[in-house]
This record gives structure tokens, C-alpha cells and sequence, in this order.
């Protein structure tokens, strides 16, 4: 493992887009607390866009664009884990850069 820390996500707050710099990291998030309407609180990766459900996971491959929202009144809280399977440098991999800066 390489980090874990809590997640908190403010009522009408947004993250925006951005990546990690090394491939081979995933990130594992568990919704402790989502707010109502579900919906309101939701991640893309890349094209795809997803909610939270409590109790449930998500990973993905943090090399991927992703940003966050939080359209509700109540805040978002999730447990983050990035899991490192390597530590190349994405231009060391031969592999495009992530777009968001």
C-alpha cells in the first residue's frame, strides 16, 4: 500500500479534473457516507461516470482523468487507498501523459 487517508467531500463542492503522474496505482475508495440523492454525489474516470453507495467500492487506475461533485446538502466521507503495483514515471513507460494539468 502506499497511502491511505479519510475523503471528505463539502456539500456543492467539486473536484477538478486531474490524474496521477506514475501508472500502476489504484485507487480504492469505500463509501462510508454518501448523501441524498444519491446521484448528487458522483466521480467520472475517464467517459464514465458513477455514484457512491455506502458500503460498496470503487476502484480504478489513477492514470486515468477523474474529478468529483458533490451537488447535495450533506457531505460525502470515503476511506482513499492508493495501492502501488509499480513506480514508473508514465514518460518513462512510453505512455501519453494525462491531459489535465
Amino acid at each position: 500500500m502506499q497511502t491511505a487517508f479519510f475523503s471528505i467531500l463539502q456539500p456543492d463542492m467539486h473536484i477538478d479534473p486531474h490524474c496521477g503522474p506514475y501508472g500502476g496505482v489504484l485507487r480504492f475508495h469505500l463509501a462510508l457516507k454518501v448523501p441524498q440523492p444519491r446521484t448528487a454525489c458522483r466521480i467520472r474516470v475517464g467517459t464514465e461516470i458513477a455514484s457512491w453507495t455506502e458500503g460498496k467500492s470503487l476502484v480504478f487506475d489513477d492514470t486515468y482523468e477523474h474529478e468529483a461533485w458533490n451537488e447535495s446538502d450533506g457531505e460525502r466521507v470515503r476511506p482513499l487507498r492508493r495501492l502501488r503495483a509499480s513506480a514508473a514515471p508514465l514518460s518513462a513507460r512510453g505512455q501519453p501523459a494525462c491531459s489535465s494539468g
